[in-house]
């Protein structure tokens, strides 16, 4: 018996069989990544409806699982007393809403239960690890400052939130935008957005969500330029938008869709969008609908 002839057509079917799949699995993968003929003509439509796109576009839109999530239940009392000291406030509730005010100054945070938000007010502002002598507001020490806020007020798990944006804005004034994260991609329901001025902190907002993994099979998401389109169709027919319009940031985060199950965050698309020089916002789109969760968040102006 010829074996040796028996294994080379073994091998030759081996290596035919791993082209295959391999051939199968490129195939699979290309029909997830967004081609440049679809890219061109959703940058080209945009442009002809006053949209400008100056940001990169996300490639990839393979099926993805979802995020077990939930909006996260501060305690805001302690909170309060590492920002005004022990006993250095009172406290005052109106249905989900607390307002605790400094005893020593006019500070305030507010609490909004049902949204999970924190709202710190220092209208005469506020410094934390610095001097305000020796305070000189530049792009670095206004991180800085920032960054001794979320450490030593706000405390883990926001200690670990990454910088995604730190705008000047138009009254020269600065506004940082940290965002915690999972698996590379942002969570949009853990973010803080803190305003600092010559004076220091003048407020900040602050969200947090917790997190215990994936949950469910991979579901499939609409691709990046389709998202693009329902953006544009949200802010001209939705929101009423003529104004010249320029998309300056566009990526995949995961969010809370409150419309849907609110125990778990979904893939989303985050747009930033600025209309002229002083107005900025975001507008979130679930990526596995196509519909908005964030309208018009603004965060500059």
């Amino acid at each position: 018996m010829n074996t040796d002839r028996i294994k080379n057509i073994m091998l030759v079917l081996l290596s035919v069989l791993a082209i295959v799949l391999t051939t199968l699995v490129f195939l699979d993968e290309q029909q997830y990544i967004l081609s440049d003929e679809q890219q061109s003509n959703i940058i080209e439509i945009l442009q002809r409806n006053n949209m400008r796109v100056s940001t990169d576009i996300p490639q990839v839109f393979r099926p993805q699982r979802q995020l077990n999530a939930f909006l996260y239940r501060h305690n805001v009392y302690g909170i309060a007393e590492r920002f005004f000291g022990y006993d250095g406030f009172v406290r005052d509730t109106e249905g989900a809403t607390t307002i605790i005010t400094s005893r020593q100054s006019r500070n305030t945070i507010t609490y909004f239960e049902r949204e999970g938000e924190i709202v710190f007010q220092m209208p005469d502002g506020f410094f934390v690890g610095v001097l305000p002598q020796d305070f000189f507001k530049t792009a670095t020490t206004a991180e800085e400052l920032a960054r001794s806020f979320i450490e030593e007020v706000l405390g883990e798990p926001a200690v670990n939130m990454q910088l995604f944006s730190n705008i000047l804005t138009p009254n020269m004034n600065y506004q940082l935008t940290f965002f915690d994260s999972y698996r590379g991609q942002l969570l949009y329901d853990s973010r803080i957005r803190v305003h600092i001025t010559d004076k220091g902190i003048e407020d900040v907002f602050y969200w947090q969500a917790g997190h215990s993994g994936m949950i469910g099979s991979s579901i499939p998401i609409f691709s990046a330029d389709e998202a693009m389109f329902a953006l544009l169709n949200h802010l001209q027919i939705g929101e009423g938008i003529e104004d010249e319009m320029d998309l300056i940031d566009m990526q995949l985060v995961y969010a809370i869709d409150n419309v849907g199950n609110r125990d778990r965050a979904v893939l989303a698309y985050l747009f930033t969008v600025t209309i002229g020089v002083n107005q900025r916002f975001n507008v979130v789109i679930n990526a596995h609908t196509n519909n908005p969760i964030v309208d018009m968040e603004i965060v500059s102006r």
